[in-house]
């Protein structure tokens, strides 16, 4: 959740009601961010991917995090859509699941459906497809390693 603070107090906002747009918030126009509140939670595990032409100050061209917390995963997905974005049905076909090869694969296929890039100046739609499903392949290949730190 996102922390809030402005003339009027503070308060909390989940993240899928903070961002609305591109360079889009919820903010009001006397509000300022505050912090980040993240639940703990006892052995999750994380991944995080930025593809970008350069390694520092740029734009990612996508980028995405996959969290796995006991038999669930967590997937959130940015520039793909006009805000960050989690892919429910790729999570939902995991949820409980041991990874195989096979697995992975069928998950990967699937993130695909899940994401409505738009081409710009830094990729195409095909191109952020294809990367949508390769970093959730590579992720899960990361966690049916074993997920050490890299």
């Amino acid at each position: 959740k996102m922390c809030i603070a402005g003339k009027d107090g503070e308060r909390e906002v989940p993240i899928e009601e903070f961002i609305t747009f591109v360079r889009k918030t919820s903010l009001k126009s006397d509000e300022i961010v505050i912090g980040i509140r993240v639940p703990y939670s006892e052995g999750a595990k994380g991944i995080f991917t930025k593809v970008s032409r350069r390694k520092e100050v740029d734009l990612s061209t996508i980028c995405s995090t996959v969290l796995m917390i006991k038999d669930s995963y967590r997937m959130a997905f940015g520039a793909v859509a006009p805000t960050p974005i989690r892919l429910p049905k790729t999570e939902e076909l995991l949820y409980a699941k041991t990874l195989t090869s096979k697995l992975i694969e069928e998950a990967a296929k699937l993130a695909r459906t899940e994401v409505s890039p738009i081409s710009d100046i830094r990729a195409s739609k095909e191109y952020r497809l294809d990367v949508v499903e390769v970093a959730v392949r590579r992720s899960l290949e990361w966690f049916l390693q074993g997920g050490a730190a890299e």
